[in-house]
């Protein structure tokens, strides 16, 4: 799913409860940081593994320090993680 704002697209999440959410750092950084601590202040949300694509150094730097569980993968290598992490939740 993809949502239009990460308002939106947390609530989203948070209503479909899904194995893994996948954030791109290359565009808007910012936004897809905040999107995922929101989920992550919800209950709901705190299982659910995150998936961070690309960025600079700075942000996943930046992104670590907010969502500190999350999961970092370069677009090659994110079919890869996407597995594992939905392995590792118990996800199908």
């Amino acid at each position: 799913m993809e949502s239009e704002d990460g308002a939106r697209g947390g609530k989203k999440v948070l209503q479909s409860l899904p194995d893994v959410v996948v954030f791109d750092l290359a565009k808007r950084p910012s936004h897809s940081r905040e999107t995922a601590h929101g989920i992550r202040s919800y209950r709901a949300g705190r299982a659910i593994p995150m998936v961070f694509v690309d960025g600079s150094q700075e942000d996943i730097k930046k992104t670590k320090a907010k969502v500190g569980d999350a999961i970092f993968t370069t677009s090659l290598g994110l079919k890869a993680t996407l597995h594992a992490s939905i392995e590792k939740s118990g996800g199908a």
